[in-house]
């Protein structure tokens, strides 16, 4: 690796942005929408590099399922609450 100057890194003949620059840019846009770098972390940890297509699906399927969490917990409420009379 040899610098070639402006944040930018020649790496087996490719002309790179380092990684950290990446990074940095990403929680920086991150910032201007609002978003803080925990989020941002969080938020990469759990979806990585997901196509977004998948990543609404499997937030689609998350709020699904805490939906059928809740009946189901007013369900066995309303069974325990007619057991008990």
């Amino acid at each position: 690796m040899r610098p070639t100057g402006k944040g930018t890194i020649f790496f087996r003949g490719w002309l790179q942005t380092p990684p950290r620059a990446i990074q940095q840019t990403r929680i920086f846009r991150g910032r201007q929408k609002g978003i803080s770098e925990q989020t941002f972390h969080r938020w990469k940890r759990q979806f990585g590099m997901m196509p977004l297509d998948q990543a609404k699906r499997l937030k689609e399927l998350e709020k699904e399922n805490a939906r059928l969490k809740r009946l189901l917990a007013d369900v066995i409420a309303s069974e325990s609450e007619a057991a008990k009379k």
